[in-house]
């Protein structure tokens, strides 16, 4: 406690840094995703425009459709089955693997 006069002066300094630092790591992971799904929206561009395997084109196809169910779940499942269709419509659609 070197720098703080008090424990409630040390917490509160506590809880900012920690705070700051999730932040940061939220920043830091969205980022990530977005580039992984971009790479994969090229990846994906490049095969359709080369003629790539049905195979590949489909796996690439399954992974941005993960990505999309990850970010954005209960907004994919209404898309996909509809506003009042959807199989899971209040329990914000979490898919379990």
């Amino acid at each position: 406690m070197g720098l703080c006069s008090s424990k409630s002066e040390w917490w509160e300094m506590l809880k900012k840094r920690v705070a700051r630092f999730f932040r940061q790591l939220s920043s830091l992971r969205s980022l990530d995703r977005y580039r992984l799904y971009q790479g994969l929206r090229r990846k994906l561009e490049h095969l359709v425009s080369t003629g790539g395997s049905r195979e590949d084109i489909s796996r690439v196809k399954s992974l941005l459709k993960r990505c999309q169910y990850d970010r954005h779940a209960s907004l994919v499942f209404e898309r996909d089955y509809g506003k009042y269709r959807s199989p899971d419509p209040y329990r914000n659609c979490k898919i379990d693997d």
